[in-house]
């Protein structure tokens, strides 16, 4: 069973702290916290802060593409977002909340280069 909680009105964009010698950003986009899947090999199942109750960032979306107008308009130019780095952007919340596909909608519009990362 899923256990799902909500966050409206946050938005986080980190630094990824996991790099990876194939697959590496400096900014990271995690829509989602916590990850309902429970894969025996994930890694962030040993972080301190891992938790199997998936909170949804809801507006993360919005949030995100106001953020990158706001950027923009100031001349500078991003590098690759990692899209969840810390959790599969696909787990089963993705299919009621879709916001790992506004996401991608967005970068595509706005024509920012993203990184998906997913198990």
């Amino acid at each position: 069973m899923e256990k799902l909680g909500s966050i409206d009105g946050r938005l986080v964009i980190n630094p990824s702290v996991a790099m990876s010698v194939y697959c590496y950003s400096v900014l990271r986009l995690d829509p989602f916290m916590g990850c309902s899947h429970g894969c025996v090999y994930c890694y962030t199942r040993y972080l301190p802060f891992y938790s199997d109750r998936v909170t949804v960032l809801v507006n993360y979306p919005r949030l995100f593409g106001k953020f990158l107008d706001r950027v923009r308009k100031s001349g500078v130019r991003l590098p690759a977002f990692r899209l969840s780095a810390l959790t599969d952007p696909f787990q089963p919340a993705e299919e009621k909340f879709k916001l790992s596909y506004r996401l991608l909608k967005i970068c595509l519009e706005k024509r920012q280069h993203v990184i998906v990362s997913t198990n």
